[in-house]
């Protein structure tokens, strides 16, 4: 598959198992999910010049930053290069957004303990106390 990640591991499995109990021989499946083209920021890997980006920029949730997360750390470590975690703004959030932003993304990317943190955006306030070590700001 075109895509990285371990969340895009898990979907092809998911289409594979529909496309069984649809009737679909495997040996048609297989290749089609190989042809697979995922819109620009959804889990492209890219080399520049001499570092590794793991772009999944598209409109974030909380749930895609986590997988995007976890897989950018797992990456990482297999080729013992720098963690460097970029983030801005996830849309959509309503109400909760500031909470999502600080507990569940900020929170979790402070804990993989990245080399470099960019944080723009409703995720500035998340990252704080790392910028401070002052003590959580959320």
């Amino acid at each position: 598959m075109p895509a990285v990640g371990f969340h895009q591991a898990d979907n092809a499995m998911l289409a594979l198992a529909v496309a069984r109990e649809a009737g679909v021989d495997p040996r048609q499946a297989v290749p089609a999910l190989a042809g697979v083209s995922l819109p620009k920021g959804r889990g492209t890997l890219l080399q520049l010049g001499g570092i590794t980006v793991i772009d999944d920029s598209y409109n974030a949730n909380p749930a895609s930053l986590r997988a995007a997360l976890e897989f950018a750390a797992w990456y990482a470590a297999r080729e013992s290069r720098p963690l460097v975690v970029v983030v801005g703004t996830m849309l959509e959030l309503g109400a909760e957004s500031a909470k999502l932003h600080c507990g569940r993304g900020g929170a979790k990317s402070a804990a993989l303990h990245p080399t470099l943190v960019a944080a723009v955006g409703d995720f500035v306030p998340a990252f704080e106390p790392e910028r401070t070590a002052s003590g959580p700001a959320c």
